[in-house]
């Protein structure tokens, strides 16, 4: 399998996200399962590349848009993201799913490490997705109606930190003790 890069999304993205997004097969993965305009679509995708609450990443092989990956703040609590991603109807069944999940998760947490949960909202028939976002570290928190929410708490670096060292502590205080 090829190297995943990442990259924010920009205008010139537009037309094949648009085309990703009108994919038959994506369309009953979606909520919003009809199709959508080209001048719709370029309205919401000028707005969302412009909104500082929403970030967005293309996902590349050799220069090769295989999918994308968006992050949006939820209004009502600013340390909380909904997460989602779509693969090109044509990359799909080659692992790049879980990739572009990962490699997203990582770079977004680097740059906002102020995030504490991201939120993943999926069709209760998606079991592809489900099974990609539990096996990066999701679990199940509600469901609603025709769909299922995952959630991944992100812990706190300072937590982590006096874990680790604690962990180390007990490492080196064992390996004495023998």
């Amino acid at each position: 399998m090829n190297e995943l890069s990442l990259v924010k999304a920009s205008i010139k993205d537009s037309r094949i996200i648009w085309e990703w997004r009108n994919d038959k097969n994506t369309r009953l993965m979606f909520f919003e399962n009809s199709k959508i305009s080209w001048e719709d679509h370029m309205s919401w995708f000028k707005n969302a590349l412009e909104d500082k609450n929403r970030i967005i990443y293309m996902g590349l092989t050799k220069d090769k848009p295989i999918g994308i990956i968006r992050f949006d703040r939820d209004p009502k609590n600013s340390f909380s993201f909904k997460i989602s991603i779509n693969i090109d109807p044509n990359s799909r069944s080659k692992g790049y799913g879980k990739m572009l999940l990962n490699k997203g998760l990582k770079k977004f947490l680097k740059n906002h490490s102020e995030s504490k949960i991201i939120n993943a909202e999926i069709k209760k028939n998606n079991q592809i997705s489900k099974k990609i976002f539990i096996s990066c570290g999701f679990s199940l928190s509600k469901s609603k109606n025709n769909f299922d929410i995952y959630e991944l708490k992100i812990k706190d670096s300072i937590s982590d930190l006096t874990l680790l060292l604690s962990t180390i502590f007990y490492s080196i205080t064992s390996a004495f003790s023998v």
